[in-house]
């Protein structure tokens, strides 16, 4: 089931990424999974806050909040691929971090030097949000703005384990988000 807020994936053949391939029964059990493709544009730049790693993942840090957005190439338009301070489990039903409003910004380089990518997103839910939440009669439960949602949109959008990989014009793929949420 794919997140609300993102809305340019499609599917995805798992032979079109080797680590998909190399953890296909994985792969199948996710809940969604695609790539990024927004009209003819299938090649992005990645913007990101947080700390880039040496192994190229992307975390968050005390001040940082991690964030990753995709910009099509020859657009303006950023589009949001995950935001920890409004995505998933913890920020829809756990609790709001704090962090400071001013951060870097910081494009993505590979470790071949290359700034455009291929984009793939994947995201799970295993939760039991009727045994782990009060459930009113509607069905729904309350997350943490005070609205009540139903069981089917939390399992889209309260997802508690998200991946993200890129994957260069010369065949590199680097996970830059690969994290429990929950």
């Amino acid at each position: 089931m794919k997140p609300d807020h993102i809305k340019d994936f499609s599917e995805v053949n798992p032979k079109e990424v080797d680590y998909f391939t190399e953890n296909l029964n994985w792969f199948t059990e996710l809940s969604f999974k695609g790539r990024l493709i927004t009209g003819e544009n299938d090649f992005f730049y990645i913007f990101y806050s947080g700390i880039k790693y040496e192994d190229g993942l992307i975390a968050t840090n005390d001040e940082t909040p991690l964030t990753i957005w995709a910009q099509p190439i020859n657009q303006d338009e950023k589009i949001l691929l995950f935001d920890e301070r409004i995505h998933g489990y913890n920020a829809t039903l756990i609790e709001k971090k704090k962090f400071s409003d001013n951060f870097d910004i910081h494009q993505y380089i590979d470790d071949d030097g290359q700034n455009s990518f291929h984009v793939y997103c994947w995201t799970n839910s295993s939760i039991d949000f009727e045994d782990e939440f009060e459930v009113n009669l509607n069905g729904e439960i309350q997350i943490l703005d005070g609205s009540y949602k139903s069981i089917d949109y939390l399992i889209k959008n309260a997802f508690d384990y998200i991946g993200i990989l890129l994957k260069n014009s010369k065949g590199l793929e680097t996970r830059i988000v690969d994290m429990e949420l929950a």
